[in-house]
C-alpha cells in the first residue's frame, strides 16, 4: 500500500488590479483627485469610480477607456507580460519609468559594474533594491517589448489611436501593411497620409507612457509575489487490485503578499509649508492566514526625516512616533480576528514634514510585518 503526502497548497485566480491602483500607478490622475473621487462614491455608491473622475474633470474618457482595456491583463504575470509595447529600453530605464528605483540607485548600481563584472539587474538583488522574482518578471517584459509586433496588445500605437477615436481600423491596418515594406514609423505614415494629425500623435504617444508604466508597476509587483509551495513525497502509480490512501498534512499559513508598495516620496516645497504630505494607496497587501488566533500586524518606522506617520485603511488608523519619540525603531502593532482566509488591505499615509526639511525625493520609511497571536 502506497502513501501519498503532501503539504498543504493555495491556489486562486488573483483579481485584476485595481482601477484606482492603475490610474494613480500612471499619473492620470492625482492623489488628491482620487481621494475627492472616493468620498464622492461614499455619497453615491451605484457609480463607479472612473466616471466620477470623468464627470469631475479629472480624468479624460479615452484614457479611462485605455486603462480599462489593460486592467483585464493585469491579475497574472503572464497576462501582463503580453502587454508589453512601445520602443525596447534598458533595464534600468524601465525601472526608472516604474518609478522602482531612483536616479541615484541607478547611478550608484552602474558605477559598481566594472568592477564587479556583474550585471545591472544582480547588483541591484545583492543591494537588496530588486527581489528575485521582479527582476525575472521585467527581463521577460524588455523581452517581449522586441517581440510587441507579433500581437495585438492594448499597449500599441496603433490599438491606442483607434481606441482614442484618432484613425478607424480599416486606416491603421493600410498603415501596417504599408509599414512591413518602408519600415518607417507608423505615426509618420498616418500623418502623411492625412489620417492624423501631430496632436493626435502627441497625445497617442503621451497616453502610452502612461499605461506602460502602469503597466510596468502591475508586472513588478505581480513578479514579487511568490507562487505557493508544494511538496509531493513518494508518489507513485497504484498498481491493479490496490488501493491509494492518501494522508494531507495541513501546515499553518500565515503570509504577506506585497501586491503593490510605493517606494520613494516625493516632498515638494508647499509639502514642507503644509507639514505633511499624503501618499494615496501607497501599499496594497493581500494576508493569507489559516490561524485561527488571528494575526498582528505591525508597523515600524525606520531612521528618516519623518517623525510621524499615520497609516490609515485598517479596522482603525496607525500612529508612528510622535509624542517626542527619538527612536530610530519605533513600532506599533494593529490586532485583529480572523475574519477570512485571504483579505486585502489598502494602506494610505501621511507622512508629517518637518519644517526645516529639504524638498527631495526620500526613501519609504515604513515596513510591514506579521506575526501570530
Amino acid at each position: 500500500m502506497q502513501t501519498l503526502n503532501t503539504a498543504n497548497a493555495v491556489t486562486t485566480n488573483p483579481p485584476h488590479r485595481r482601477l484606482g491602483r492603475l490610474l494613480l500607478d500612471g499619473e492620470f490622475v492625482s492623489g488628491g483627485d482620487f481621494a475627492h473621487a472616493l468620498d464622492a462614491q461614499q455619497r453615491s455608491t451605484s457609480v463607479q469610480l472612473g466616471q466620477i473622475l470623468v464627470e469631475l474633470g479629472r480624468l479624460d474618457p479615452a484614457y479611462l477607456k485605455a486603462v480599462l482595456a489593460i486592467q483585464q491583463h493585469t491579475g497574472r504575470l503572464d497576462d501582463a507580460l503580453k502587454l508589453a509595447g512601445g520602443v525596447r529600453q534598458r533595464l534600468g530605464e524601465l525601472l526608472l519609468a516604474a518609478r522602482r528605483i531612483t536616479p541615484a540607485q541607478l547611478k550608484s548600481a552602474l558605477e559598481a559594474q566594472p568592477q564587479s563584472g556583474k550585471r545591472l539587474g544582480e547588483i541591484l538583488i545583492e543591494q537588496r533594491i530588486l527581489k528575485p522574482g521582479e527582476l525575472d518578471a521585467l527581463l521577460k517584459f524588455q523581452h517581449n517589448q522586441t517581440n510587441a509586433a507579433q500581437a495585438v496588445n492594448p499597449l500599441q500605437l496603433g490599438e491606442i489611436l483607434v481606441g482614442m477615436g484618432e484613425i478607424t481600423r480599416q486606416q491603421l491596418d493600410d498603415a501596417l501593411a504599408q509599414q512591413v515594406h518602408t519600415r518607417r514609423k507608423l505615426g509618420e505614415l498616418l500623418i502623411e497620409a492625412g489620417h492624423l494629425l501631430h496632436a493626435g500623435l502627441s497625445k497617442a504617444l503621451r497616453l502610452q507612457q502612461k499605461l506602460l508604466v502602469a503597466v510596468l508597476i502591475a508586472v513588478l509587483a505581480l513578479g514579487s509575489v511568490s507562487p505557493p509551495a508544494s511538496a509531493l513525497v513518494g508518489v507513485a502509480p497504484p498498481q491493479a487490485g490496490q488501493s491509494l490512501q492518501v494522508s494531507v498534512t495541513v501546515l499553518e499559513v500565515l503570509r504577506l503578499s506585497v501586491l503593490h508598495q510605493t517606494h520613494t516620496i516625493t516632498v515638494k516645497a508647499e509639502d514642507v509649508q503644509r507639514g505633511y504630505v499624503d501618499i494615496v494607496a501607497g501599499t496594497n497587501l493581500e494576508i493569507l492566514s489559516n490561524a485561527l488566533s488571528g494575526f498582528k500586524m505591525q508597523f515600524q518606522l525606520q531612521d528618516s526625516a519623518f517623525k510621524e506617520v499615520e497609516v490609515s485603511g485598517l479596522h482603525k488608523n496607525i500612529v508612528l512616533g510622535g509624542n517626542g519619540a527619538s527612536g530610530a525603531s519605533l513600532t506599533s502593532a494593529a490586532h485583529f480576528e480572523r475574519q477570512a482566509f485571504r483579505t486585502n488591505y489598502e494602506l494610505s499615509y501621511r507622512f508629517k514634514v518637518p519644517a526645516n526639511m529639504s524638498a527631495g525625493v526620500y526613501s519609504f520609511p515604513v515596513q510591514i510585518s506579521l506575526a501570530n497571536l
